[in-house]
């Protein structure tokens, strides 16, 4: 993931996942806790600034560049594990 991209998450697991596999790149003010709580308050997107890697709503990503979920793959390959 580069900055200036973003992609959505369905699901607090897949919040989980990608604090995971982002880890030391996800904004230091935010901690795993805020985002689950900014997750069921709407903020559906992993999105990647200057400041790192956060939750955004739909509002911030506007500027934005989607790419599709690097957890899809991480997904499929534990299914076949």
């Amino acid at each position: 993931m580069k900055q200036g991209e973003y992609f959505r998450i369905n699901s607090i697991e897949e919040l989980k996942q990608a604090y995971e596999m982002f880890e030391g790149e996800w904004d230091k003010t935010y901690s795993l806790e805020v985002e689950i709580k900014d997750f069921n308050k709407g903020y559906k997107y992993v999105l990647y600034s200057t400041f790192g890697i956060y939750l955004a709503d739909v509002t911030f990503i506007l500027n934005y560049t989607e790419i599709p979920s690097p957890l899809r793959n991480i997904n499929n390959l534990n299914k076949l594990i």
